[in-house]
C-alpha cells in the first residue's frame, strides 16, 4: 500500500531537487554564457514584435551602384561631395552626417568636363572676338574713322585682357578637393563628420597635436553632467583633416558594439576620453538639433533634459545596459528597405544638367547668326552674364561662408534661371530663321547659313528641353531633400561598411546611424531588465512549476499539460512585457530552471510511481485481479488510509469440518493443503474482479464492487460462488487421489450486498484494506447459517435481486441471523440457469413450490411435497431440513400471530 510516509518522502525529495535546479539556474543567470541563446531570444521578440515606426525626416543618400557607375570608383574626388552639399544647402535639408572618413589629404583633380568642354570653347569664343575686334579695327581704318595710333593700343589691350582670361580658365582644370569641400561645408552649416576612437595611440599619422586639440576643443561636448560609470576602452582618436574639421559643425565617433556572436544590436552613445565626452555620429546631429542640451549620465540611463519635440517640451530618458549602450530598436526590414533613401547621382545629376545647360549656352554664343538677330549679341550676352554673376556669387559664399553672401548667391541663382526661361521663350531662332530664310544671297551662301541655321535651331530646342527636365527634377529633389536630416556613405557592392543585424545579414552600416536617431526620435526604447531579476525568476518558476507537478501528481495527463501550458504562458508574458514595455528579460535561464526543474519532479515522481507500481503489485496482486490492480495503478489515492461507504458485496467462505482435517495432518501438510485450496479459489475471485480482503484459516474474506467499482459486483461474486463450488470437485479429487487430504474440502459460501465501510483501516505503518458494517457481519452469518439448512451457497435478498437473471435459487425463509435484527429472505444459489440440466432445474422448481405450502402454513401439503422431493434425492439436505420443521409444526403448530420469520440462534 501507498503509505503517507513515502508520499512525504516524495515530497521532500521533489522540493529539495526543485529548490536545488532553480537555486543553480539563479546563479547561472548571473554569467555571460548564456548571451548567444538570449541573443536568438531577443532577435525572435523583435522579428514578431510590430515594426517601429520610421522618422519620415530621416534620409539616407547612397553612393550606390548606380552612382558608382556614372561618376566612377570609390573614393570618389571630394568635389562630388561638395556639389551634393551645394544642392542640400539651396534645398535647406537639416543637416549632412558624413559617414565617410576624411582622415587623408586627396590630390587635385581634372575637371574633365572643362577640359573636354569648356576650355575648347573658351578658346574658340576668345580667338572669335580676337577676329572679331581686327575686323572692325581693319573696318575703321579703311573709312579713315581712326587712325593706326589711336586703333593699336586699343588691340593690344583687347588682346591681353583676352590672354587673362583664358589663363584664368585654365585654372578651373584643377580642383583642390579638400578646399572645395571644406568649403561647402562651411556654407552648408549644418554638417558632422567622423571621429575614429582608438583603443592605442595612433602613431605614423600625420595628424599635428594643434589639430586634435581644436578637435578636442570643438567636437567633445560640453554640457553634461552626472558620473561616467562605464569602462574607458578608448585613449585616443582620429581627426579629419583641417579642410573638413575646421568647417564641420561637430563630429562623432563612428564606433560600434558587436555582440559576441558578431550581431550589432547595441550602440555606445557617450565616449569619454581624458576629460573630454564625445558623442556618436548621430547622437551628436540629433542634440544639435534639440539645441544642445543638458545631457545626464547615469548607471542605467542617458537623460537629455529639456528638449523641444513634437513641439513639446520634454526629457528624453534614454535605457543603457550595464556597459552604456543603448539597445537599437531596428525596424523589420532590410537596408534597402528601411528609411528614405535617395541615390548621389540623383542629386549630383541636377548639378550635372547645370554644367550641360552652360555648355549649350556657350556653344549658342560662339554662333555668328546672332548678327541676323534685331537685339544682336545681346540677348545671348546678358545670360551669359548672369550665369557669370551666379557662379561668382556662389565662389563668394564659398569663399567667405557669409550668409549674406548665401543669399546672394541663391538670390542671383533665381535671376538666372528666370532669365533663361524667358530666353527659351523668347523665340531667337526663329526670328534668326526668317531672316535668313528672306536673305537673298549667293546660293553657296544661303545653303551655309541655312546649315548654320539649323544647327542653331538644334541648340535652342535642346536647351529648351534640358531646361524643362531641369525644372521638374530641381522642384522634385527641393522638396525630397527639405528639412531631411541627411546620412551619407557608400553603399555600393564593394563596400566594405557591413555588418550584421537582428534582420539582415549584410547589412550596410549607414544605416545603423538612421537606426539610432529613429530609435531617439521616436521615444520606442528597448531595455535590458538586470540579471537579478532573471535569477529571482529562476528561483520563482522552478518552484512554481514543482508546485503544479506536486498539486496535479495524480493526474499525470493534467500535470504534463499545464506543466508545458505553464511554461509557454511564462514565455508569452515575458514576451508581452517586451512589447508594451520594451523591457527584455533575459529568460533563457528562468526557461530552464522551470523545465529542468519540472522534468526533474516528473522523474522523480516516475521513480516513486514505479516504486508504488511495485509495492501495490507485491501488497495486492495476491488478492486482486490484474484489471483492478492496474485500476489502482493508475490512482493510487484509492487506497489511502481511512474508509468510505459504498454499495458493494461481500462473499465470505469456510471449510465444512476442517478442524477433524487438520488434526490428522502435520503443520507441513496442513499448510501445503491450505496454499493449494486457497490459491484455487483466490484465483476465482480474482478472475471475476473480486478482491481479497484476508485469509483467516481456511477461511476467504472477499468483496466486489472495491476499490474499482464495478456495478456487477453482486452478479460477479455469484459467479464466483457457483465456480468455486465447481472447482472444488477437481480439487477433491486431486488432493484425496494424491492423499493430500484425509476427506473431502467441503466449502460453505455466504454472499450478502449492501452499503458497507471500506478502505485502509490500521496505522500508517500496519494497516489493511478491509470492509465492515452490518452487510459484511451478514454475510459472514450467512455462511453460518449453511449448516442449519444443510445447503452450500447461501446469498440474501438483496444479491438475489442485484444478481440479475440467469441464476437457479432455491428459496428459503425469512430469518434474523445472530446479531441482525431486520429478517432477511434467503436464498440457496445452486448453479447458473444456462448450465443446469433440466432435471435438476425441475427439482429446484418442485423445492420452490413446496416452500411456498409451507410458508402458507399448509404443512402436511408441505410434508408430502418434501416427501415427494426427497424420494427423488434422498440425500437432499435443505428437503430434509424442511421436511423436519413440517413434522413439527404439525405436532406443535405455532402461534396465529407467528410473522414467519425463524430466529436463527447460532452463527
Amino acid at each position: 500500500m501507498i503509505q503517507k510516509q513515502k508520499s512525504v518522502t516524495k515530497g521532500v525529495v521533489i522540493s529539495v531537487v526543485a529548490l536545488t535546479v532553480a537555486f543553480v539556474f539563479s546563479l547561472l543567470s548571473l554569467l555571460e554564457f548564456w548571451e548567444p541563446v538570449e541573443y536568438s531570444l531577443y532577435d525572435m521578440f523583435l522579428k514578431i514584435k510590430p515594426s517601429i515606426k520610421e522618422d519620415p525626416s530621416l534620409l539616407i543618400i547612397d553612393v550606390d551602384e548606380k552612382s558608382i557607375i556614372e561618376k566612377g570608383d570609390w573614393p570618389w574626388p571630394r568635389s562630388n561631395i561638395a556639389k551634393i552639399l551645394e544642392i542640400l544647402t539651396l534645398a535647406k535639408a537639416k543637416n549632412l552626417v558624413f559617414d565617410i572618413e576624411f582622415l587623408e589629404t586627396s590630390p587635385m583633380s581634372v575637371n574633365r568636363q572643362y577640359l573636354q568642354e569648356g576650355l575648347p570653347l573658351d578658346f574658340s569664343i576668345t580667338f572669335a572676338d580676337i577676329g572679331d575686334n581686327i575686323e572692325y579695327s581693319f573696318s575703321m581704318l579703311k573709312e579713315k574713322q581712326t587712325t593706326i595710333d589711336e586703333i593699336m593700343p586699343m588691340l593690344i589691350d583687347s588682346v591681353l585682357e583676352s590672354k587673362n582670361n583664358l589663363l584664368a580658365n585654365t585654372f578651373k582644370v584643377a580642383v583642390a578637393n579638400d578646399i572645395y569641400l571644406g568649403q561647402a561645408m562651411r556654407l552648408f552649416g549644418y554638417t558632422f563628420t567622423t571621429l575614429n576612437l582608438q583603443k592605442e595611440f595612433s602613431l605614423g599619422r600625420k595628424q599635428t597635436p594643434e589639430l586634435k586639440e581644436y578637435a578636442k576643443t570643438h567636437f567633445s561636448y560640453k554640457t553634461i553632467t552626472g558620473t561616467y560609470y562605464w569602462k574607458i576602452e578608448n585613449k585616443d582618436f582620429l581627426v579629419p583633416i583641417p579642410e573638413v574639421s575646421e568647417n564641420a559643425q561637430g563630429a562623432g565617433f563612428t564606433n560600434v558594439t558587436i555582440d559576441k556572436d558578431g550581431t550589432r544590436r547595441r550602440i555606445k552613445l557617450v565616449e569619454k576620453i581624458d576629460d573630454a565626452y564625445y558623442l556618436q555620429l548621430a547622437m551628436r546631429p540629433l542634440v544639435f538639433m534639440l539645441g544642445d542640451p543638458t545631457i545626464e549620465l547615469k548607471h542605467n540611463a542617458i537623460v537629455i533634459h529639456d528638449v523641444m519635440l513634437d513641439g513639446q517640451k520634454t526629457t528624453i530618458t534614454i535605457p543603457v545596459d550595464k556597459n552604456g549602450n543603448m539597445l537599437i530598436n531596428w525596424p523589420k526590414k532590410t537596408y534597402k528597405n528601411s528609411f528614405d533613401h535617395i541615390s548621389a547621382i540623383e542629386i549630383l545629376d541636377i548639378a550635372d544638367k547645370e554644367d550641360d545647360i552652360f555648355a549649350l549656352l556657350q556653344k549658342l554664343r560662339t554662333s555668328k547668326l546672332w548678327s541676323y538677330c534685331s537685339l544682336g549679341y545681346e540677348p545671348i550676352e546678358t545670360i551669359l552674364s548672369a550665369y557669370n554673376t551666379m557662379a561668382q556669387s556662389k565662389t563668394n559664399a564659398l569663399e567667405t561662408g557669409e550668409g549674406t553672401d548665401k543669399h546672394a548667391w541663391i538670390s542671383d541663382r533665381t535671376a538666372f534661371y528666370a532669365m533663361l526661361s524667358n530666353f527659351v521663350k523668347a523665340g531667337y531662332a526663329k526670328e534668326i530663321l526668317s531672316v535668313i530664310d528672306s536673305l537673298k544671297a549667293p546660293t553657296n551662301i544661303k545653303q551655309s547659313l541655312n546649315n548654320e541655321g539649323t544647327t542653331f535651331n538644334s541648340l535652342m530646342e535642346e536647351l529648351e528641353k534640358k531646361m524643362q527636365v531641369y525644372n521638374k527634377n530641381y522642384a522634385s529633389l527641393m522638396e525630397r531633400l527639405k528639412d531631411k536630416f541627411c546620412i551619407i556613405g557608400w553603399s555600393a557592392t564593394a563596400t566594405t561598411d557591413i555588418g550584421v543585424n537582428p534582420f539582415e545579414e549584410r547589412y550596410i552600416n549607414i544605416g545603423t546611424h538612421a537606426a539610432v536617431v529613429n530609435t531617439i526620435l521616436n521615444r520606442k526604447f528597448i531595455q535590458e531588465a538586470p540579471l537579478w531579476l532573471s535569477a529571482i525568476l529562476s528561483i520563482i518558476l522552478g518552484i512554481a512549476v514543482t508546485g503544479i507537478v506536486i498539486l496535479l501528481n495524480e493526474h499525470p495527463t493534467l500535470r504534463v499539460i499545464f506543466g508545458l501550458i505553464f511554461i509557454i504562458i511564462c514565455f508569452i508574458l515575458v514576451y508581452l512585457l517586451f512589447l508594451f514595455s520594451g523591457v527584455f528579460i533575459k529568460f533563457i535561464a528562468p526557461a530552464l530552471s522551470a523545465a529542468i526543474s519540472y522534468f526533474s519532479t516528473i522523474l522523480i515522481s516516475i521513480i516513486f510511481s514505479e516504486r508504488e507500481k511495485s509495492f501495490i503489485k507485491k501488497a495486492f496482486g495476491t488478492y486482486l485481479s490484474k484489471d483492478i490492480i492496474k485500476e489502482i495503478i493508475g490512482n493510487p489515492a484509492m487506497l489511502r488510509l481511512g474508509g468510505e461507504q459504498k454499495y458493494i458485496t461481500a462473499l465470505f467462505t469456510d471449510v465444512k469440518g476442517f478442524s477433524t482435517i487438520s488434526e490428522q495432518l502435520s503443520p507441513e501438510e496442513l499448510v501445503y493443503l491450505l496454499n493449494i485450496y486457497l490459491s484455487k479459489m483466490s484465483d476465482i475471485i480474482l478472475e471475476n474482479q473480486g478482491t481479497i480482503d484476508k485469509f483467516e484459516g481456511d477461511a476467504i474474506i472477499s468483496f466486489f464492487g472495491a476499490p474499482v467499482w464495478n456495478e456487477f459486483h453482486a452478479r460477479n461474486a455469484c459467479i464466483s460462488a457457483i465456480r468455486m463450488k465447481q472447482a472444488e470437485l477437481e480439487l477433491n479429487k486431486y488432493v484425496l487421489e494424491n492423499k493430500i487430504s484425509p476427506n473431502p474440502l467441503l466449502t460453505r459460501i455466504g454472499i450478502n450486498t449492501g452499503d458497507m465501510v471500506v478502505g485502509n483501516m490500521g496505522t500508517e505503518q500496519k494497516m489493511n484494506y478491509t470492509i465492515m458494517g452490518n452487510a459484511v457481519n451478514l454475510a459472514a452469518r450467512l455462511e453460518g447459517v449453511n449448516k442449519q439448512y444443510g445447503s452450500w451457497i447461501l446469498i440474501s435478498q438483496e444479491t438475489y435481486e442485484k444478481a440479475g437473471s440467469g441464476f437457479i435459487v432455491r428459496e428459503f425463509d425469512r430469518v434474523r441471523v445472530v446479531g441482525i435484527t431486520t429478517p432477511v429472505r434467503l436464498y440457496e444459489l445452486v448453479g447458473l440457469d444456462n448450465e443446469m440440466p433440466e432435471d435438476e432445474k425441475a427439482f429446484i422448481s418442485q423445492f420452490n413450490k413446496a416452500h411456498d405450502l409451507f410458508e402458507q402454513k399448509l404443512y402436511k401439503e408441505s410434508r408430502e411435497a418434501f416427501k415427494e422431493l426427497l424420494a427423488i434425492k434422498e440425500d437432499d439436505a435443505p428437503s430434509k431440513t424442511y421436511l423436519g420443521r413440517c413434522e413439527n409444526f404439525i405436532k406443535n403448530p405455532p402461534r396465529q400471530d407467528w410473522d414467519g420469520v425463524f430466529n436463527l440462534t447460532e452463527k
